[in-house]
């Protein structure tokens, strides 16, 4: 599966780009879109810590890059803690996906604020977590939904506007 942005393919992501935000609410493209974009950070060569509400997350990913690898570690809802303090362990070539961000509370505020190598994913409008995550400064924000304060174009189903520091475009997956 190919990301492009102005139906052109991305062929590489640079750390500039990171951190990133992602908003979508259920049904808009942005969690596979997230799933996507994290096995291409794989692909270049990066380690991936990732945070999911559900486990078919890792399953998609997996399906995406072909095989099992220690340099992809899921955590789900139920081993948060777990999450929390592999994080603390991390090296600076992985990247922390946290997906679905509308499931988690407080005990994850140090990741986000800690970390540049993030990106953050899910339905903002229903993150208890909102305000602290409007205090982020992201290099990167992709919209596939509606947001306050934020005035996106005319999306088709499944594509997102992304607003990055040099850069402003229509982005969508292609097979």
């Amino acid at each position: 599966m190919k990301i492009l942005l102005d139906n052109k393919e991305v062929q590489s992501l640079v750390p500039d780009s990171l951190p990133i935000l992602i908003h979508g609410e259920e049904n808009s493209g942005a969690s596979l879109y997230t799933i996507v974009l994290a096995a291409k950070w794989f692909s270049q060569g990066n380690k991936i810590l990732f945070l999911c509400g559900y486990p078919m997350a890792e399953e998609a990913f997996y399906e995406l890059v072909d095989h099992k690898n220690n340099d992809a570690e899921f955590y789900t809802t139920e081993r948060t803690l777990e999450f929390i303090e592999r994080a603390k362990e991390i090296s600076s070539d992985t990247i922390v996906i946290i997906k679905n961000i509308e499931l988690f509370d407080k005990q994850i505020l140090n990741i986000l604020t800690d970390n540049k190598n993030i990106i953050i994913s899910g339905d903002l409008q229903k993150s208890i977590l909102k305000d602290e995550i409007a205090k982020i400064n992201f290099a990167t924000k992709i919209f596939f939904s509606d947001f306050p304060d934020t005035s996106l174009p005319t999306l088709a189903k499944y594509e997102g506007f992304v607003v990055s520091n040099n850069y402003k475009g229509i982005t969508k997956l292609e097979e």
